[in-house]
């Protein structure tokens, strides 16, 4: 049954049931009403009709009790009158024979008629006294006939209306098929795959709302429909990554070199890869679900099952991660050395553990021979460099007495030529010597028989004599050769005074052969002080033409020349100096490098590291019992490294010793522990010291350090400034260097 024939028949029969309650409600109605009335009409006429003849009846008027009578059954539906006396007896009748001849029932309700005679009785009374009673008939036959007329006219009405509801009901269903066919139409165009479909939609009724919700939901499910979509897709490459995943990881373990497997923390196996089946000569299966005491024996597998134990109460994946040896056991019961790394991670809320092992025999076999073959071929190196060291040696000792010889020869006796060629052959014999003493000591360093020795010496009288050894070179090349020693450094030192006097010539060698021009300054600085150590840094600067990039990174390597971007010069070097140099700076527990750009000089520097005696006392330079009766030392103030420079080559000229400190608080440490002739102060940049700190600083000079000579640089001489630091307590005051130097020679 279709939807528009469920609405036709819906509606009419609900037209039906409606009209029919009508109907039925309307003719009962209208009965009830005309039989009210007509009951009403009846017993209005029995006592109206009582009142009229009362009069008449007392006065037994019958003829006009007669004539009254027939006047009323003129009145319609009036079928007879009868008036009784007031024992009874009939005093005159009029109307319908038949109606008179049957006998008088009251009847008291329409219902209660029978015979199509409404039959009622009134009493005749005339001041309160009862004459008679009068007995009226109403006829009832009108009331069927309009009970009928009334029957058809609302037919008639109830037919037309359910013509007029039927095709109401017909107009009304066709619209909701149409309307339900359009949503219809679109839901199977969704269900099509037409997702997000749009029905038009005219008006603003029920209907329409229902498409504008449809749209809504379209729309909605197009998006979900999307979403879902994308979900299906990433969770379709999610599952192929994963499985490709898979394909990879299985393929990694099942061609992994290194035998894998898992297991929980009861040590049960629950992964074994193809690797480990050839390690251990187990099939997978007779492992899984076994413990891992099949692959570990003891104590190993206590141990294992320990850090397990430990994870597991603290915690602490710490315990795992770093590859241990220990034993494996075959399934035959052999028992092979082995490297295990394990691993932890947590799988759905269950701790897992990776294990990677790998069977070490044949490493630790390879190991073994390489270290016989490390053992044998460093013992013949020893024996190598040992043979090497004993040439050596019995070569220098010869070669140095030939040189002696040369120099006891009487040169004024030789010609001007025979003296140079004198000079050349003893010339050649001293670098020959330096060659073969550098690599009687680079044999002893590698065939580790060199050991340094630990012993008291002075530090400044050491620094002093590599200076003056290099003093005459240095003047020969006009080069100016200077050294500074850090206030605050130790000069009772304990260790290998030789090796480090070695150090400092093999740089400041360097430094005075490749500097043409310009100037070489040793620093000597506290890099680290400890109570009981004392690590010392060593800087040789030059202003030489530098060394490129390529040269620098592999100075230090064997028979590597410092040579700068100049044009090479041959020197007759061994080569070996720098080596050396890295290697006993590195046996004295510190560092060597150098810092240089092309045509900016370079700074050769190394560190070392010696004890500080308790005994000893590091009063300052004044305080070598050997140098201090003849060697004068001034303490230089100076901010500039460039002015430092300066100022310690004038006053090396003058004979002086020197030490420099950066401001005025390392100046005043200076001056209470040790003791100086000579207070130079530069203040020639007077953007670094003021005026008026020159003046305080050489006022608590005077007084923290008395007898010292306190001479002040400044940029101008102007008497007024002058006398300003005189007054303070400086001796002198110089613009410039040149003055200086001029001043202390006549010191």
């Amino acid at each position: 049954m279709s939807f528009r024939l469920k609405i036709v028949l819906g509606l009419l029969a609900i037209q039906l049931l409606l009209a029919f309650v009508l109907v039925w409600n309307s003719l009962n109605f209208l009965r009830v009403s005309n039989e009210a009335e007509l009951s009403n009409r009846a017993l209005v006429i029995a006592p109206g009709l009582a009142t009229l003849m009362a009069p008449f009846v007392a006065q037994n008027d019958l003829d006009e009790v007669r004539r009254q009578s027939e006047a009323v059954l003129s009145r319609q539906a009036i079928v007879y009158v009868r008036v009784l006396s007031v024992d009874g007896t009939l005093l005159v009748e009029a109307g319908n024979p038949d109606a008179l001849a049957r006998s008088f029932s009251e009847d008291l309700l329409l219902e209660d008629v029978n015979d199509r005679i409404f039959d009622v009785s009134a009493p005749i009374e005339l001041d309160g006294t009862q004459l008679g009673s009068v007995q009226v008939g109403v006829s009832v036959e009108e009331l069927p006939d309009v009970m009928g007329a009334a029957r058809r006219q609302v037919a008639t009405i109830s037919l037309a209306g359910l013509v007029l509801s039927l095709i109401f009901s017909w107009l009304l269903s066709n619209y909701f098929a149409r309307q339900l066919a359009r949503l219809r139409d679109a839901t199977r165009r969704i269900a099509a795959g037409d997702i997000g479909y749009q029905l038009g939609v005219a008006g603003h009724d029920e209907l329409a709302q229902t498409a504008s919700a449809f749209n809504t939901m379209s729309r909605k499910l197009a998006t979900l429909y999307a979403q879902k979509q994308s979900a299906l897709n990433g969770a379709r490459r999610k599952a192929q990554e994963l499985e490709e995943s898979e394909r990879r990881v299985h393929a990694v373990l099942n061609h992994a070199m290194d035998g894998i497997f898992t297991f929980d923390v009861h040590g049960v196996v629950e992964n074994f890869n193809p690797a480990a089946e050839r390690i251990f000569g187990y099939a997978a299966a007779e492992v899984l679900g076994a413990r891992v005491a099949k692959l570990i024996p003891e104590p190993y597998l206590s141990e294992h099952e320990a850090r397990i134990a430990e994870f597991m109460r603290a915690g602490d994946a710490g315990v795992f991660g770093r590859p241990t040896e220990c034993v494996g056991q075959r399934k035959d019961g052999e028992v092979f050395p082995m490297e295990i790394d394990i691993s932890q991670v947590e799988l759905e809320g269950r701790h897992l553990f990776i294990a990677i092992a790998r069977d070490v025999t044949q490493r630790h076999k390879v190991e073994a021979d390489l270290r016989l073959a490390q053992a044998t071929a460093l013992e013949s190196a020893r024996s190598k460099f040992e043979f090497i060291a004993n040439v050596s040696n019995e070569i220098r000792g010869p070669l140095t007495d030939i040189v002696d010889a040369l120099g006891t020869l009487d040169v004024a006796e030789l010609a001007p030529k025979q003296r140079a060629r004198l000079e050349e052959i003893r010339g050649a014999g001293d670098a020959l010597i330096v060659v073969i003493s550098d690599m009687l000591d680079f044999s002893r360093i590698e065939a580790g028989r060199l050991e340094l020795k630990s012993v008291d010496f002075d530090l400044w009288k050491t620094v002093q004599e590599v200076y003056h050894s290099y003093r005459s070179k240095a003047d020969d090349k006009s080069l100016e050769l200077a050294y500074a020693i850090q206030c605050g450094v130790p000069q009772v030192l304990r260790g290998d005074a030789g090796r480090l006097r070695q150090l400092l010539v093999n740089l400041i060698d360097n430094a005075v052969k490749f500097t043409q021009q310009g100037s070489v300054v040793l620093r000597v600085e506290v890099a680290n002080d400890e109570d009981e150590r004392a690590l010392l840094r060593f800087e040789v600067r030059d202003t030489g033409a530098g060394i490129t990039t390529g040269i620098r990174q592999r100075i230090f390597e064997i028979f590597a020349q410092p040579a700068s971007s100049a044009p090479p010069v041959s020197y007759g070097t061994s080569g070996l100096g720098l080596t050396i140099s890295k290697r006993l700076a590195e046996m004295m527990q510190g560092r060597i490098g150098v810092d240089s750009e092309p045509g900016q000089g370079s700074t050769f520097w190394f560190t070392a590291s010696f004890e500080k005696p308790a005994h000893a006392s590091n009063a300052g330079p004044a305080s070598a019992a050997n140098d201090s009766a003849t060697r004068r030392y001034a303490l230089v103030v100076a901010v500039e490294p460039e002015r430092q420079r300066s100022l310690l080559g004038a006053i090396e000229r003058a004979d002086f010793g020197a030490s420099f400190a950066a401001d005025a608080a390392q100046a005043l440490a200076a001056l209470a522990d040790e003791r100086y002739q000579l207070v130079l102060i530069d203040n020639e940049a007077r953007e670094l010291l003021s005026d008026r700190d020159i003046v305080q600083l050489s006022a608590k000079l005077r007084v923290q350090g008395e007898g010292q000579r306190i001479v002040v640089i400044v940029a101008d001489a102007s008497d007024v400034r002058c006398q300003a630091y005189r007054a303070a307590g400086a001796d002198s005051c110089f613009a410039g260097v040149g003055e200086v130097t001029k001043s202390l020679s006549d010191y």
